[in-house]
């Protein structure tokens, strides 16, 4: 237990003094964050309790903001109901001690759970254990809610040496939940997530023995009892898919030994779900195992790139995707490639986006939390556009004759854009289907109404998400194309979690969502390809060619080529002697006749001198 600071002494003392019974002052330490400064301070925060007639005052601070005094007021409430205890027996009046107190101004509820505690300590005249921060919002039901600047706030507590921090539950796989994680392996503070103040009560008197915050990254699929994917394809190339899930899952497993040692353990339970998602790719369901990596990369990443992070180096990471995406390029659109071109303009757009927004938080962040955000988003657009290069590159060795998309196309863009913003121009596929429609990638805009109609549109009238469902009976006949293929057996994969989960209510509704909204997504993507493909129009643009037979080709025409200019070259010398020789032969003549002309007019004036 701290013992008492001299300000703490000196409010007792003044207490007693004027005589006013049951007085106590208690203190506890309530991180806080500068902002526009990614750096956090640790307050120190003092109750005096007096008998009164309920007043609640804060002072310390140059002003006090208006929330802040209102979770001022809603701790007292709490505190003397969970006592019960009658408020307008007494005042309460917080101090705040900061360095920079004389000269800041506080606002914000985050220090309301810290209010809390210090008023029950107070009125039960118990003092909290000195070792701890605490930080979070209070409720009138005693509730912790969520705060900002955690990663700030734990590293200034972290610099004061305090053995523990307790911070508002979170729940687990959210981003708040990563934060945490990120914040505790950083500074090497242990981190205990409450839910209540009550709970928090247990930990700052000593009587429960705080447990680090542990990341539970685990997920368990039925993989061993899962059937061999059954939907055929004729036209789908299924090795050159084959290779794109073994990039993803490539990609991810590299950068998670990228982490740093602080990650241990997140890393094993990284490297644990990957054998899982190896498994379901061998079972045949080669997106859904792509797809499960592919989160599994962003986290990864995330972690890699958050351990004391500022606002230099996360530019630093977000420039460098941002010019990444940037740079690839899609091949020419061919009639047997077009869905891995359509699909890497559909991912390369989408990792623009989320570049943007990274760009967006780094530049305008307050806090270190707002960088660490950024980070997840330069994850998710380096993945995006990293699958985008690997698609292009299966799209360039698919051969096929040249196309341009035909008339129609561009007009049924343009209804489908229509139609889906409804879902807001905020939503991901709404703003990549504008954006690849303003660039002429007519088909990657149609792709993008086909997610924003599975993943945006109203499915609360969904009915029976069970095997009965009609969607799920029908999922063998959406297979025209690569795309509509394996997102049918991507439904299948999780209509068959759902089923397999039966027992718990939630997660199986949850699986049986999934199944519905990625076999909607199949259903879209099997008619859209057929409106696709329908429209092309032949090109015979020699340039376009891309596999080896045409490479020949052009090394041919090259050497034609070359052929032709040596022609087109003699012929000019040839011609430019024929004109000098005209020259010539024209100043020969013209030379004679002129002499002829001159003899002639001589003979003319001796014939007239004679006459």
């Amino acid at each position: 237990m701290e013992p008492i600071s001299r300000v703490s002494i000196l409010a007792f003392g003044l207490v007693l003094l004027l005589g006013i019974a049951n007085a106590y002052t208690t203190n506890i330490h309530a991180p806080a964050v500068y902002l526009n400064q990614d750096t956090g301070t640790l307050t120190h925060v003092y109750l005096n309790i007096t008998r009164g007639n309920g007043t609640i005052s804060i002072t310390g601070p140059a002003s006090v903001g208006n929330s802040t005094i209102g979770s001022a007021q809603t701790a007292v409430r709490y505190a003397t109901s969970y006592l019960n205890v009658n408020e307008k027996l007494y005042n309460f009046n917080y101090y705040i001690s900061d360095p920079q107190a004389s000269t800041t101004d506080v606002s914000g509820p985050s220090a309301g759970l810290a209010f809390t505690l210090l008023a029950i300590s107070g009125l039960e005249h118990k003092q909290l254990l000195g070792n701890f921060t605490v930080t979070g919002t209070i409720s009138p039901n005693g509730t912790v809610g969520q705060i900002g600047g955690i990663y700030d706030k734990i590293w200034a507590a972290s610099t004061n040496g305090m053995t523990f921090a307790m911070v508002p539950y979170a729940q687990n796989g959210s981003f708040e939940n990563e934060l945490y994680y990120i914040s505790q392996q950083t500074f090497g503070l242990p981190i205990v997530e409450v839910a209540n103040a009550s709970q928090a009560l247990g930990y700052a008197l000593g009587n429960k023995t705080p447990i680090p915050l542990t990341y539970n990254l685990t997920v368990d699929y039925h993989t061993s009892g899962l059937p061999y994917a059954n939907i055929a394809c004729g036209t789908c190339n299924m090795s050159a898919f084959e290779s794109l899930k073994n990039f993803t899952l490539n990609s991810t497993e590299n950068q998670i030994a990228d982490m740093g040692s602080s990650y241990g353990n997140a890393a094993m339970q990284m490297q644990r779900q990957m054998l899982q998602y190896e498994s379901i790719g061998a079972k045949g369901y080669l997106y859904s195992a792509s797809d499960l990596s592919f989160l599994e990369y962003i986290n990864a990443f995330t972690f890699s790139n958050s351990e004391h992070i500022t606002k230099a180096s996360a530019q630093a990471v977000v420039q460098n995707v941002s010019d990444y995406c940037s740079a690839i390029v899609s091949p020419r659109l061919t009639n047997l490639n077009y869905e891995y071109v359509l699909g890497g303009e559909l991912r390369q757009s989408w990792g623009q986006i989320y570049a943007s927004e990274a760009n967006q938080s780094v530049n305008s962040s307050q806090t270190s939390d707002e960088l660490v955000s950024s980070m997840y988003l330069a994850g998710s657009a380096n993945a995006w556009c990293g699958a985008a290069a690997q698609m292009y590159g299966i799209a360039a060795n698919q051969g096929g004759t040249p196309v341009s998309y035909g008339p129609s196309v561009s007009g049924n863009a343009s209804e489908l854009i229509n139609s889906i913003s409804r879902y807001g121009t905020g939503n991901l596929y709404v703003e990549s289907a504008i954006s690849s429609y303003k660039a002429g990638n007519y088909g990657a805009a149609i792709y993008d109404a086909a997610y924003a109609n599975a993943f945006s549109g109203d499915v609360s009238v969904v009915g029976n998400l069970t095997s009965q469902n009609s969607l799920f009976q029908n999922l063998s006949g959406y297979n025209d194309g690569i795309w509509p293929t394996e997102f049918a057996l991507q439904s299948k994969f999780y209509l068959y979690e759902a089923e397999m989960n039966s027992n718990n209510a939630s997660l199986s509704q949850s699986y049986a969502y999934q199944a519905y909204t990625t076999g909607i997504l199949a259903q879209y993507l099997d008619r859209y390809n057929g409106m696709i493909s329908g429209s092309f129009v032949n090109s015979t643009a020699i340039q376009a060619q891309t596999t080896p037979i045409n490479s020949t080709i052009m090394d041919r025409l090259d050497r034609i080529q070359g052929d032709v200019y040596g022609i087109y070259a003699m012929l000019l010398i040839i011609l430019a002697v024929l004109i000098l020789l005209i020259v010539m032969l024209t100043a020969i003549v013209l030379t004679f006749r002129r002499g002829a002309q001159i003899h002639e007019a001589k003979r003319g004036r001796t014939n007239g001198n004679r006459r």
